[in-house]
This record gives C-alpha cells, structure tokens and sequence, in this order.
C-alpha cells in the first residue's frame, strides 16, 4: 500500500535539517528532529511483494570525532586581563566570570546561589566550541556556560550541564541547536566523559527549571 504525503518537503536547502517524517503502523509522523543514520537488515514480504520495513529500522549511534592534535579540553586556563564586565565568583575555579549582558550577570550569581551545582565556568578561554552547520556551512559556536551538577546526595555528580543565554532568536541560533543535540547525543553515546545536557534559556528565570530538582537518595 503507497503512503502519500500532502507535504513531503519539511526542511529548508540551505540549513541543517531539523525535522524528517517515519512511518508506524502504516501512519506518518512528523518527527522534530534530524533522520538518524541507520539500516534495514533486509526485505520483508507484505501483499506478495518484497518491501523494507521502516519499522524494523536499526539506528546507528553518533559518536565524536576526535581532534587528535587537540586533544581532551581542560579547564585550567592562565590568567589573562579584560576589559569587558566581570563578577567574583564561588563555585568556579577562575575568580571572575567575564559577563557580556545583565542577564549573563544574573545566571552566573544564580548559579552560584543554587544547590544543584557543584562547579560551573564561564566559557571563555577555555577553547570549548559546538560544531554546526547553517545554510551548508560548517561553523562552530562558544556556549556561554559549563556547569557541573549535583546528584541526589548532594555530591558533585557525572552530569555536565552547557547552558546558552539568548535574547532574541535568529535563524541560525536554531542550527546552533541541532548540532548541540547531535554533540551532547555522540558525547553520551562515547560515554567516556559522564553525561552532558545542552540547554537554551531566553531568559534567567528559566535557569531553575532547566536545572532540574533531584529528590533525595
């Protein structure tokens, strides 16, 4: 039976695609997300004719690619001056985070007021970018924030937290978002360096809710 799709065309040709159609149970669905890579292990017989299976579909697992020269980032920086706004620190290991906006300034004093992190950093000078496509140019991005959370016990825990403050919204911010997800999914999947979440807030008030509460052990 032929599945006929009114729109089949959802994503722009000039941007990274963000959206792609599956079929289950015989119905299309409008998945928010890039088609993941994957195979069909082979031809199944439906109505006397050979087809492939969407359902049976096996998904290949993104994993990173590794800057060999580079290496593993770190966060041990030298000192280094600045002329733009700063604010003391207490939970991260460089004694002023370098703010570029009131609400930068409001999420790193929230960070360190809260009781979910651990340690955070401003990313600056730490040499930690977000590849990304947009428009089908490869380019790479610098979130703002590096944070490590606290577990049920209170104790620092395996989960990292990328945090970008953005006011207003362009169209490549959301090619920025695609390929945060694509990294924090390849970063997890390795699984050699804990947990990563990568989280866009439009405002400081939606720091509590992308923090998440943890209840006690």
């Amino acid at each position: 039976m032929a599945i006929v799709v009114d729109d089949p065309i959802v994503n722009l040709p000039f941007e990274e695609p963000n959206r792609h159609y599956r079929i289950r149970g015989g119905q299309t669905e409008l998945v928010p997300d890039r088609r993941p890579s994957g195979y069909m292990p082979g031809l199944r017989t439906r109505g006397g004719k050979q087809t492939l299976v969407e359902e049976e579909f096996v998904e290949l697992q993104l994993l990173p690619v590794l800057d060999d020269l580079r290496g593993i980032g770190s966060i041990n920086i030298a000192p280094f001056l600045t002329s733009r706004g700063t604010e003391t620190t207490l939970k991260s290991h460089v004694s002023h985070a370098v703010i570029d906006s009131g609400w930068e300034r409001t999420v790193a004093k929230a960070l360190d007021e809260s009781a979910r992190i651990a340690a955070w950093a401003k990313n600056v000078r730490l040499g930690f970018t977000i590849p990304y496509q947009h428009q089908g140019i490869k380019h790479d991005f610098t979130p703002d924030f590096i944070c490590r959370l606290r577990d049920a016990t209170g104790e620092a825990s395996d989960e990292s937290l990328v945090i970008e403050v953005k006011g207003l919204e362009r169209e490549a911010d959301r090619s920025k978002d695609v390929g945060a997800k694509r990294w924090a999914d390849a970063v997890n999947h390795w699984g050699k360096l804990g947990t990563w979440r990568y989280a866009k807030i439009h405002t400081p008030y939606e720091l509590s809710s992308v923090l998440g509460v943890v209840s006690p052990a």
